[in-house]
C-alpha cells in the first residue's frame, strides 16, 4: 500500500490538562456553520440525480469567495473539488452556468479523476495529482462521489475509517466533504429514517463529525430538503428547504424563490375563503400536504408583515441564529 506524503510540519499531539484548559480555542471553528467544521469529516448522502452536485458546488464556491451560503456564514478559504462521478465534457458546462453568481478569480480548483481511482493503492499519476492538490493547501476538499475512490466493499465496517483516514493523511489540516449515495429503495424502506438510508456500513455515518442528508420534498421535482442528521460539533440545524434551478446548477432557498409566487396565488383567490380553504388550494397547487401549505402561508404572512413595517422590498432570508 502506498504511503501518503507526510504532513505540513510536525505538530504537537500530546497535551497536559493545564494546556487544554489554557488553550486559545473557545469554540469549534467552521468553514460553513454549522455544516462544515474546520478539519472535520462531513458525509453528505442522497439519491442519484437529486441535486447533490449543485449543493456542494454552492457550498464550495461560497467558501472560496467568502460569501454566505444561502444565509449561513462562511470562512473564506481555498477549495479543491475532486470530480470522480462525471467526465469534464459534462461537468464543466454546468459549472460555467454559475459564472453569474461567483467571481471568476475565487480559489476553487476542480480536478477530474473520472471514472475513479484507488485511494488506498493509487497509481503514480493519481499520487502526483493528489500531491499537486495538496500543495494548494485547501481549507476544504470535496469528493464527488465517495464510492468511486475505493474498490473495497462499502458494507464492511472497517472500510470507512480506512478511507476517511487516507483522505486526512493526503490533505492534513483540510476539512473533507464526501458525497455518497442512498441505498437502493425497497418496499421496506418507505419509512426508513434518513440517518439509516445511506449505502454501505453505518460506520460511514459513525466515523464522520457531521452527516447531511439530501431528500426530495413534496411533489415538486425541483424542491429538495437538506437535513442535518448528525453533528458532534454543534446543535442540529433545522431542515433547509431548497429549490434547484431549471438549469440544474443554480440553487436557492425555497422561501426566496417562491415568496412572490405564494403572495400572487393568495391574491388571486376569491375573497372570503377560510384559511383552511386557502391551505387546500395551495396544497393542490404545489403538490404538497395541507400542513406544509399552512406553514408556507403563515411564513409568507409573517415575512410580508415584517417587510411592510420595515419598508423594505419583499424578500426572504433564512436566519443564521
Amino acid at each position: 500500500m502506498s504511503t501518503p506524503p507526510p504532513g505540513r510540519g510536525k505538530e504537537q499531539k500530546t497535551f497536559g490538562w493545564f494546556e487544554i484548559l489554557s488553550s486559545a480555542e473557545e469554540r469549534v471553528n467552521f468553514l460553513l456553520e454549522p455544516y462544515i467544521p474546520v478539519e472535520g469529516i462531513v458525509f453528505l448522502h442522497g439519491k442519484p440525480s437529486l441535486g447533490k452536485s449543485p449543493l456542494v458546488w454552492w457550498m464550495g464556491l461560497s467558501i472560496a469567495s467568502g460569501r454566505p451560503f444561502l444565509g449561513l456564514q462562511t470562512r473564506q478559504g481555498t477549495v479543491v473539488y475532486i470530480e470522480v462521478d462525471g467526465p469534464p465534457v459534462l461537468v464543466r458546462p454546468r459549472l460555467r452556468l454559475l459564472q453569474d453568481a461567483f467571481p471568476d478569480d475565487v480559489p476553487f480548483h476542480t480536478s477530474f479523476l473520472h471514472p475513479g481511482f484507488e485511494l488506498l493503492r493509487p497509481t503514480a499519476a493519481v499520487q502526483e495529482e493528489l500531491a499537486l492538490l495538496r500543495g494548494l493547501e485547501p481549507s476544504l476538499v470535496i469528493v464527488n462521489t465517495l464510492r468511486k475512490t475505493f474498490p473495497l466493499s462499502a458494507n464492511e465496517s472497517e472500510v470507512p475509517s480506512l478511507v476517511y483516514g487516507a483522505f486526512q493523511r493526503y490533505f492534513p489540516g483540510s476539512a473533507i466533504l464526501l458525497v455518497g449515495h442512498d441505498r437502493k429503495a425497497t418496499a421496506d424502506d418507505q419509512t426508513l429514517p434518513g440517518e439509516e438510508s445511506h449505502s454501505g456500513s453505518q460506520a460511514w455515518r459513525n466515523d464522520a463529525q457531521v452527516v447531511l442528508h439530501l431528500v426530495k420534498q413534496g411533489g415538486r421535482p425541483s424542491v429538495i430538503r437538506l437535513d442535518h442528521t448528525k453533528s458532534q460539533v454543534s446543535e442540529l440545524y433545522p431542515p433547509m428547504m431548497l429549490k434547484l434551478g431549471e438549469d440544474g446548477s443554480h440553487l436557492s432557498l425555497l422561501g426566496e424563490a417562491t415568496l412572490q409566487e405564494t403572495l400572487d396565488a393568495l391574491s388571486m383567490m376569491e375573497p372570503g375563503l377560510s384559511r383552511q380553504e386557502q391551505d387546500l388550494r395551495l396544497a393542490e397547487m404545489w403538490g404538497c400536504s395541507e400542513r406544509t401549505a399552512r406553514r408556507r402561508r403563515v411564513l409568507v404572512g409573517e415575512m410580508a408583515t415584517k417587510e411592510i413595517l420595515s419598508q423594505r422590498p419583499v424578500g426572504f432570508r433564512k436566519s443564521t441564529t
